[in-house]
């Protein structure tokens, strides 16, 4: 039975073109849904011409989940030359045959292909004889007596031992080229790996290693050096430990150079809050956190702006300026000093202040005098500022318009342990 599904049509096509008139075709078939096998239509039917070498859907497909179910097709030959037609279906040759001219063939669930003659007369072919050709048949074929090669792939008699060491055919690993199936455990060799040995392997040759501790020195063995703790003020002891030396922090830690550039990148402000400096610092109860910061602010928004300053230490905030109205212009810049210390009390406990101190708007940077000199207001409070903080300075202006630059000339960031 010839069954057809979804996207896949039966397709019939010619091996040669029409000399005069194209063969016809006829089919019909059932409808049937897949869900239950019921039918839907008991029989349709579709008839035309082939197309010589251009295919032609003989039976469309049915689409979707249903079926057609083929019960029967007629092919006839109306050319002056024989034939061959091929049908399939999807890329599946489903038969092919050769019609005389004016011979028929046809198709039934039934009785299977049957090819005819002019004289609607069955073509002559063998019956089923395959067993006739078997092994113990009365036409028995040897294969011994056949050339070339079986279309079925066949399993030798077992000889494995013929190859094997002291076999007849003996085969010798040396000889064959590949990989060998299984997994060979090498012979002794590791002084050849060694220092001076004919294959020694370099130290930073070989890969990387696992992110373990299966290397690290210890107080009994040589190894390498344990994996970095990335906080700058801690340091390797003698039990193979990072830890900070007594006395707390550690000394000073300068972020960035507080020299005076020229170039410096312009940082647009608005109403927001804007990170201009943000860096990682260890600090423990009783350490001294100073903070100088140098720049410019320049307003050229139409308008006089008033602008907030702050130091941010792990997320506890304090105002270190309200700087009032700025007037603008295109050249003019207002030069900014802040320098701010926090001590880091015990018990969570903390006590921020400083000074800043900002010249009138000049042409370049150091021109102006100073405008003002503000005492930070101090701060105590209670809050856990120990640990490693992420220390900003930002700048926030009251008018988010835009023409509002600051640039960084330069700060630095000391930390002041409890011991010096």
């Amino acid at each position: 039975m010839i069954v057809i599904k979804g996207a896949d049509a039966l397709v019939a096509v010619m091996l040669a073109a029409v000399t005069t008139t194209a063969p016809t075709y006829s089919t019909t078939f059932a409808e049937v849904a897949s869900a239950d096998l019921t039918a839907i239509t008991d029989a349709s039917s579709e008839k035309g011409s082939l197309n010589g070498t251009t295919p032609v859907n003989i039976v469309a497909a049915p689409g979707g989940t249903d079926e057609r179910d083929i019960k029967y097709m007629h092919f006839h030959n109306a050319d002056t030359v024989s034939q061959t037609v091929r049908v399939t279906q999807g890329s599946t040759v489903i038969f092919q045959f050769t019609m005389v001219a004016g011979g028929s063939a046809t198709y039934s669930a039934e009785h299977g292909w049957i090819v005819y003659s002019a004289d609607g007369a069955p073509s002559t072919s063998p019956t089923a004889h395959a067993a006739t050709h078997e092994n113990g048949g009365a036409d028995e074929i040897s294969v011994l007596g056949l050339s070339g090669l079986l279309a079925d792939g066949q399993t030798p008699l077992a000889h494995k031992t013929s190859h094997e060491n002291g076999g007849a055919d003996e085969i010798s690993v040396a000889g064959l080229s590949g990989l060998l199936a299984d997994g060979q455990t090498p012979l002794g060799h590791n002084t050849s790996h060694q220092s001076g040995g004919s294959d020694a392997i370099k130290l930073d040759d070989l890969a990387a290693p696992d992110d373990n501790t299966d290397l690290n020195a210890s107080a009994s063995a040589h190894g390498l050096l344990p994996k970095l703790s990335n906080v700058a003020t801690e340091y390797l002891d003698g039990t193979g430990a990072f830890s900070t030396p007594a006395g707390g922090g550690g000394g000073d830690i300068v972020v960035a150079d507080p020299g005076f550039t020229t170039d410096l990148e312009a940082i647009t402000l608005d109403a927001s809050e804007i990170d201009i400096t943000s860096d990682s610092v260890v600090l423990a109860a009783g350490d001294i956190l100073e903070i100088e910061v140098w720049g410019t602010i320049r307003n050229n928004s139409g308008a006089g702006r008033v602008y907030t300053t702050r130091i941010d230490i792990g997320g506890t905030k304090f105002n270190t300026s309200y700087i009032g109205s700025l007037g603008g212009g295109a050249t003019l810049q207002y030069h900014l000093e802040l320098r701010t210390r926090t001590a880091i009390g015990a018990n969570d406990a903390y006590r921020h202040g400083g000074k800043l101190r900002l010249a009138t708007a000049g042409a370049a940077f150091g021109a102006g005098a100073i405008a003002s000199t503000n005492r930070v207001n101090d701060w105590e409070g209670a809050g856990d500022l120990t640990g490693t903080k992420t220390v900003k300075f930002t700048i926030q202006s009251n008018n988010g318009t835009a023409g509002q630059t600051f640039k960084l000339a330069g700060y630095t960031i000391r930390v002041i342990p409890q011991t010096p």
